[in-house]
Order: structure tokens, then sequence, then C-alpha cells
């Protein structure tokens, strides 16, 4: 647990099928200096990774400079990008490096294995060729790249093709099982628990023996004795105004419980110091443990999309006739 995943920004130049962002909410970006502090005493306390989410990361303002400070910094910086301003904002700066890339771990999301089906889902037309070509740049760069692949209706039948893609490209690919959000449901896009199930089964039982560094994300393994999901490996997400919240997969989904309310809240850093809100997180998950045993059979009912439930953050469902509701 050496890792610790900052949102940035909450602006995005997409409006992808599954975002659960408020759009017409302000949008927020975390400053330089807090960046630093947060680097500073991370590193005394042990950090070695730094994990920046969006929103768009490459649209941070700061961006270059918090690059430039991490690479200083000799952290590990992590990213998930959609990849449309990679060229424009993030190539140059890995070109000017005197040494070796180093400490560097991309992620691209990439949702179909050809155009018409990443781009509808991303909302965005060219944006399949630009994740190839920073994939391409990536590997010929030898940087450590890896792929998120939400799973969607149009997508299920292309996992072995999307899975053989992101290996040719020398990328770690992980297929992500979606949590029901307004979006995905009104738009009938979101697959059916069934469909999920057999998706899963063909992930576990064959592309991944079949391929290798192939993983998911979203559910637990029925054979795992404790879901070892993100608040295990990484500590408290932290957003652009220094809230910590147990898990980044809770921070903005159905936020009805906003921000410095709910369970999953664990205070601000501009009240309390870093090392305090880690303390908060590892008792937070002392507790989740204890409510995760004894584990459901199902593998939804052990997924992301009970914690979302657990955490009062899909009460919005219930509305709907959409099967989740009665899965979760």
């Amino acid at each position: 647990m050496r890792s610790l995943p900052l949102e940035v920004t909450t602006i995005c130049n997409f409006s992808c099928l599954h975002c659960s962002r408020e759009k017409n909410a302000p949008r927020r970006e975390m400053a330089l200096p807090f960046f630093q502090c947060i680097l500073d005493e991370g590193k005394k306390l042990g950090i070695e990774a730094i994990s920046i989410t969006g929103g768009e990361p490459l649209l941070w303002a700061h961006f270059s400079e918090a690059f430039r400070l991490c690479q200083e910094a000799g952290l590990s910086l992590g990213m998930v990008t959609n990849a449309w301003e990679f060229e424009s904002r993030l190539w140059p700066l890995i070109c000017d490096l005197a040494a070796p890339v180093q400490h560097l771990n991309l992620c691209f999301s990439l949702d179909g294995m050809d155009a018409p089906t990443h781009d509808e889902f991303r909302r965005q037309p060219g944006s399949f060729d630009r994740v190839l070509k920073a994939l391409e740049l990536c590997r010929d760069k030898g940087i450590h790249t890896s792929i998120k692949c939400c799973l969607w209706k149009k997508n299920l039948s292309q996992v072995l093709d999307i899975a053989t893609l992101g290996r040719l490209y020398g990328a770690v690919v992980s297929f992500i099982f979606l949590t029901p959000t307004p979006s995905l449901i009104s738009k009938k896009m979101m697959p059916d628990p069934i469909d999920y199930e057999q998706t899963l089964r063909l992930l576990q039982e064959k592309i991944i023996p079949l391929l290798g560094d192939v993983q998911v994300e979203g559910v637990v393994s029925w054979n795992t004795p404790v879901p070892l999901c993100n608040p295990f490996w990484s500590l408290p997400n932290i957003d652009p105004d220094g809230n910590l919240i147990f898990c980044c997969n809770l921070s903005n989904a159905d936020v009805a419980n906003d921000r410095a309310q709910g369970p999953d809240y664990l205070g601000r850093l501009f009240d309390i110091s870093l090392e305090e809100g880690i303390r908060r997180h590892m008792r937070k998950l002392e507790s989740f443990v204890a409510q995760q045993i004894p584990i459901s059979g199902s593998a939804w009912k052990r997924g992301c999309g009970a914690c979302l439930k657990r955490f009062g953050k899909l009460s919005w469902l219930g509305k709907t006739d959409s099967p989740w509701t009665c899965e979760l």
C-alpha cells in the first residue's frame, strides 16, 4: 500500500457513456502548491507511487509541472488517460527527459477493437486512432503501458480481439465490469447480469490462461477469501479540494452523500495530516473487511456494485426496471 491516488481535475473533454459525473457541476482543479505538499508529506511516509486521475489528467492546468516534480522526486507516476492530448501534452515532456523514462506507468482507455465501437462509447470520433498511436509511441520508447476496457453492450463479443490487440502493443489489459450508472441504464448499454457472467467465465477460464497479463476489475473471483479491491492496494483517494475518500470508485458515483458526508468520507487534508488520513483509511479498511465476511457466492455481490450500494450510492437504481436492481 504505497500508492496514493490523486483526483487532480474534474475537467474532461469527453462525455463517455458510463460517466457518473454531473456535467453541469463546477469544474475543479488541484492547486500545484497543494500537490507539492502531498508529494513532500507522502515521501516522508514512504509513498512510492502517485496515480493521477480526473476528469482527464492531461487537461489539468499544472500537469507539466507535476510531471517534472514526480520525476525529480523519484516517485512513480501513473495515470489513466483517454489519450486525446497525449501527443500534444505528454509526449513532448517524455522526449525532453535527459535520462531514459523512469517511474512512468500509462494506462489508456480502449473500449472496442475498432473505431466505431470505441468511439461510440467515448462519444469522440477519432479517439480510437489516438489511443493506438499513443500505444505505439510508448511501445517503441519502452514505457510501461496498460489498457482499461469498459465492458458494455456492444463490445462483449470483442473481448478476445481487444485482449489480443492490447497484448500486441505490449500492454497489460484490464477488463472493467461496470457498475450501473443512470446513463448506461437509460441508454440500455449496461449488459445484463447473465451476459456479464458469461463474459467473466470466458475471461477467467480461457482468455487469461491463453494470453497472460489480462485482468478483470469490478468483480472478484469466487475462490478469493476476501475481495482484494482498490482500498487494499492503494491509500485513500484525494480529490481536488483535499477531501479523502475511502476508494476512488466511490468518489464520483451518485453523489447524494457528496464529499464531506457519508461513510466513505475520511476527512480533509486542510484539517488533518496525510498521516492521519492514512490511519483513518486503515481503520475503515478493517471494518470494511469485517462486513465482507462471510462473502456472497455471487460475483456481483462481491464487487464494486455491491460496495457502491453498501456506501449508499445506488439509491437511484431502485427506481428503474433494470435487472441489476435485484442483482445488487
